[in-house]
């Protein structure tokens, strides 16, 4: 990862650093200040809809989607993965659900039953 040298800070809405793929990684954010947390609760969009993560309901098809980056670069944003199999996704769903911080959520589409991220 490249990381910006001290004195050189970017401007708002320049990356602080990349991966080495080039992806952009944290922006600065004048201001910011830190937000209540959400429950585990389904939260929907016009769209989609954010559901707790569920082992038994998301596990399967989240591995099959999942699936489809050969490259593995979706997982540059993420602090676990790429997954070899699917008994070892499913453990970490399993653990990932049994957490209080951070919470997890399934994104499902709002014509669809089936998990996408």
């Amino acid at each position: 990862m490249r990381v910006m040298e001290a004195g050189n800070s970017p401007s708002v809405g320049e990356a602080h650093s990349s991966t080495s793929d080039g992806q952009p990684v944290g922006f600065d954010v004048p201001g910011w200040t830190a937000r209540p947390r959400p429950g585990r609760i389904t939260l929907t969009g016009r769209m989609c809809r954010l559901e707790p993560l569920d082992p038994g309901r998301h596990a399967h098809d989240l591995f099959t989607a999942n699936a489809d980056d050969a490259s593995g670069r979706m997982w540059t944003y993420l602090p676990v993965g790429p997954f070899d199999d699917e008994p070892t996704y499913r453990t970490w769903t399993e653990w990932a659900t049994a957490s209080e911080d951070p919470l997890f959520f399934a994104i499902v589409d709002q014509h669809s039953p089936l998990p996408l991220g």
